[in-house]
């Protein structure tokens, strides 16, 4: 009897291993796939993050901007190329229009608010909290233009096209 409890012990655990092992294979496969793009999908250009206080200039920072579509979601990684600490990520859904950086999910609140030409849209917070970032200029072909803290400080994505038609800051 005990021979036979010991096998039944043996096969008990090969049985749990290898359930462990196909969850695992699943579980890997499955994330693998989710952060995986065709490089047809990716657009990559450059910006610089300028930061104000108030109205002076405190620092810029350059940054390398990946767009990735998937199907109706377009996702802008601002990626700083000194600071891995201050990437961002925004999610522009493309059906209902609306704008998503971390928790907090924005919506379309004016068209061409901000220079009609270069085709900037206004966005605020679905629920504000009090210290919500508000406004952002978004343009879902460029991405994010800028945002105000509420606290005093300003943040503007620009590139050299931009930064020579725009007359910082704009808050």
């Amino acid at each position: 009897m005990k021979k036979i409890w010991n096998i039944f012990l043996i096969l008990l655990s090969i049985v749990s291993l290898a359930i462990i092992a196909i969850i695992l294979f699943v579980v890997t496969a499955v994330g693998r796939k989710a952060t995986t793009f065709d490089k047809d999908d990716i657009t990559v250009v450059n910006r610089i993050l300028y930061v104000y206080e108030f109205d002076s200039l405190k620092r810029q920072m350059e940054y390398e901007l990946k767009i990735i579509e998937r199907d109706n979601i377009k996702i802008f990684k601002y990626e700083s190329l000194k600071d891995s600490t201050r990437n961002m990520t925004f999610q522009f859904n493309q059906l209902n229009s609306k704008l998503i950086w971390g928790p907090e999910q924005f919506q379309l609140i004016e068209h061409h608010s901000y220079q009609a030409n270069l085709g900037f849209d206004k966005y605020e917070p679905i629920d504000p909290a009090i210290d919500a970032y508000i406004p952002i200029l978004f343009n879902k072909t460029y991405g994010v233009l800028g945002w105000d803290n509420n606290w005093g400080n300003q943040f503007y994505f620009a590139d050299s096209i931009t930064i020579s038609k725009t007359n910082l800051p704009i808050f």
